[in-house]
This record gives structure tokens, sequence and C-alpha cells, in this order.
């Protein structure tokens, strides 16, 4: 049998933030089957990408995450929660329900931004 090189395991929040994301109006690409420290989430909000790395309340990066993280030259932020994915990619947050760990979330696109050239 071939040898798994790659880990598939999702944590438990990530189906949430996909949700929420999505909601918002943003393009999510789950990304954790790629293995060897890549984030979870490729997310387009308004013509920017951003990578994103699912924990869980107290989840840490392992070290392949760290030095993946440290190695990329462009966006990724950590997010434990869907106000924190939202936040990450700019979408306006109205939580009229703050209860963990699921929130009821609101979330409207920020007004449009002049895009640095």
């Amino acid at each position: 049998m071939p040898k798994r090189f790659w880990s598939a395991k999702v944590d438990a929040n990530q189906q949430e933030i996909i949700n929420a994301l999505r909601a918002a109006g943003a393009s999510v690409l789950p990304l954790h089957r790629l293995g060897g420290g890549a984030p979870d989430l490729l997310v387009g909000y308004r013509g920017a990408n951003l990578l994103l790395e699912v924990k869980v309340e107290r989840g840490t990066m392992n070290p392949r995450q760290e030095a993946w993280g440290t190695r990329w030259a462009g966006s990724m932020a950590v997010v434990r929660s869907p106000i924190d994915a939202l936040a990450a990619v700019g979408a306006r947050v109205t939580s009229t329900t703050t209860q963990h760990p699921t929130h009821s979330i609101n979330a409207a696109p920020v007004e449009d931004k002049p895009n640095p050239t």
C-alpha cells in the first residue's frame, strides 16, 4: 500500500467557517488535502485572495505549517471562528448572538476600496 504523505484531518469548525465565508459572498476552495503544511482554505473575496489556516480554539500550528507560512510570500491568516474568518477577509460582521461554538452571523461586504496598483 502506498505511503500517504498528507493528512486529510479537518478541524471541527472548518465547515462552519466555509459556510460563513460563502454566505458573505466569498469563494472558498478547501486545500487541507494538499498536505506539506499548506493552509486549509483559499478564499477569494472582493478581488483579493487570502490563505486561511483553520484551528480550533486552542489549536496550534505544527512545525510543517509554521515552515510553510514562513516561506509563503503572500497573505495568510490563522482563524478559529467564522467571525475571525470574516474579519480576515475584510467582511463587516454584525453578530446578533455570539454564543460559542455556533455564532449567529450576519455578514455584509465592506465598502469598495480602491485596489492599490
